[in-house]
């Protein structure tokens, strides 16, 4: 059996996340109730009922309660930029400070644990790498004193053989982690503007080795359920949901891409790539095939869920 986690942001255009997670069985949601400003202070993320466009699903009493009745972990997700984390690192005292809250929150409020987000990998230095699995030591070691887990979010590449950042994944493993979850998305950017976002061979590709390095209980291989419209003029790129690809009449199902499962709607100034339900249930097949046991979507709110 599959188990499903799913992130959940605040605001627009993801705030009818509940919709999905209320009717179906998601079994770890992961929350953003955290980022961190570029002074290495936590900000936290609130709900507030007079701006519902940009913080509804960010944190409140109610909120949490509807998402743990909903399922059986909930992960606090920490949003962080290398500049910021920097500024974190560079004094001790924010560190301990940056450490405590967290495992503090994750007591005060009975939540399952944290799950780290921290990118920009390209820019990593050897320092900012070192002071990275520093932080993942003590995260994960403070967390466990007190019963809680610790996920992170991993880098991917072309290939397993091509890791070009000075993250590796034969460190993270000897480290307190319970989810090393791999985002297998975002391939576009690998590739080139139009491509797919996560095609089903590189998803078995990376399912394949991340399971030959740890236990099938701590590898989480993320999946997209996003979309994207690329300019092609200007060569921007702006996520999007399915829902909004909808509303702007683009999404054909016919135009299927057979290497991602993904819809491809390529006009003359623009490209659509769309994930909906028959491209994210080929994803998730194609990683339980490579003998994966957990998957997590990005994201929940305006997009499809599993076809059933």
């Amino acid at each position: 059996m599959i188990r499903y986690h799913a992130w959940i942001y605040p605001g627009a255009p993801a705030q009818d996340a509940p919709l999905t997670y209320r009717s179906n069985r998601i079994h770890v949601l992961r929350v953003q109730y955290f980022t961190v400003q570029n002074d290495g202070s936590l900000k936290f993320l609130l709900q507030d009922e007079d701006d519902l466009d940009d913080t509804e699903n960010g944190f409140s009493a109610a909120n949490l309660a509807d998402l743990k009745a909903h399922c059986d972990e909930v992960l606090v997700t920490v949003s962080c930029s290398i500049a910021a984390f920097r500024a974190v690192y560079a004094s001790g005292d924010r560190m301990q400070c940056f450490l405590a809250t967290l495992i503090t929150f994750c007591s005060q409020w009975d939540v399952a644990g944290i799950d780290l987000d921290l990118e920009g990998y390209a820019h990593w230095s050897q320092c900012d790498y070192g002071e990275y699995k520093r932080l993942v030591s003590d995260l994960g070691c403070g967390l466990r004193r007190c019963g809680r887990k610790l996920a992170i979010c991993c880098p991917t590449d072309y290939t397993p053989e091509n890791q070009p950042y000075a993250f590796r994944y034969d460190d993270i493993r000897d480290l307190p982690v319970d989810y090393i979850t791999a985002m297998c998305y975002d391939y576009h950017y690998l590739d080139e503007l139009g491509a797919p976002i996560a095609p089903l061979k590189w998803i078995h590709q990376w399912s394949c080795y991340l399971l030959s390095l740890c236990a099938p209980e701590r590898i989480v291989i993320g999946l997209p359920s996003y979309s994207y419209r690329l300019d092609k003029r200007g060569q921007a790129v702006e996520n999007i949901t399915l829902e909004q690809a909808k509303k702007a009449g683009v999404y054909r199902s016919e135009l299927r891409d057979q290497s991602s499962g993904e819809v491809i709607v390529d006009e003359e100034a623009t490209t659509w790539v769309i994930c909906d339900a028959l491209s994210l249930t080929q994803k998730v097949q194609t990683a339980q095939h490579a003998g994966a046991t957990q998957v997590s979507v990005w994201h929940l709110g305006g997009n499809d869920w599993l076809a059933v």
